[in-house]
């Protein structure tokens, strides 16, 4: 799908930076990693202990 924009995506890369500073991770943990995962363009990590 190169070049193809998904709007969601777009969403992510723009408030990446505000959310990361503004949330914590402990309280937000899916949230926070599919947008980093996005910014990253790396595979979701999440580390399920914060699910708890």
């Amino acid at each position: 799908m190169e070049k193809i924009t998904v709007e969601g995506a777009d969403l992510a890369k723009e408030i990446a930076k505000k959310v990361n500073k503004d949330f914590d991770q402990k309280k937000l943990p899916l949230m926070l990693g599919m947008i980093n995962a996005i910014v990253n363009d790396k595979k979701l990590e999440l580390d399920w202990e914060s699910f708890r």
